[in-house]
């Protein structure tokens, strides 16, 4: 093997790491990207004009005034997220001024236009600190708070 041979092997190796190094960068800051983006969808505030949300079911109060909608996020192949309880005005679009706390849903309205509110257990686990009481304002909706059906598992 002569010199010349020598040196055009070791350009090769030398152009061969470099490619592989600039190539893997490009992956790792694109893979960043993705995960940035994905991070941003998590935390994003929740909208009615989100195109990753799924409204379940939502709900009139008698009187039309107030809301509640039940909800869901498709995060792609990540799947869905957990279901959310927003309780708004009729005019709101902003689901996150509604949100309830983990542990309770909406799941009806009384004739006297307050929202019926149902513990619950979620798989999840709660965070504590936040507690409703049958009669709070919350979002100034008056609320009622109700004990969660064994049978329905949010």
């Amino acid at each position: 093997m002569d010199f010349m041979d020598l040196f055009s092997v070791k350009r090769i190796i030398i152009l061969t790491t470099i490619a592989i190094v600039l190539i893997a960068g490009k992956c790792c800051y694109n893979t960043n990207s993705k995960l940035d983006d994905l991070e941003k969808g998590f935390k994003k505030e929740h909208k009615l004009s989100d195109p990753n949300l799924i409204v379940i079911s939502d709900s009139l109060s008698p009187d039309k005034r107030y809301k509640y909608i039940t909800y869901k996020f498709d995060n792609g192949g990540f799947g869905y997220s957990r279901v959310f309880w927003s309780v708004l005005k009729i005019d709101e679009v902003n689901l996150d001024l509604g949100v309830l706390p983990d542990g309770y849903k909406a799941v009806g309205w009384t004739d006297l236009n307050e929202v019926i509110i149902e513990k619950r257990e979620p798989y999840y686990g709660i965070r504590k600190g936040f507690r409703l009481e049958t009669g709070d304002n919350f979002n100034e909706i008056t609320i009622r708070i109700v004990e969660e059906e064994k049978h329905d598992k949010d």
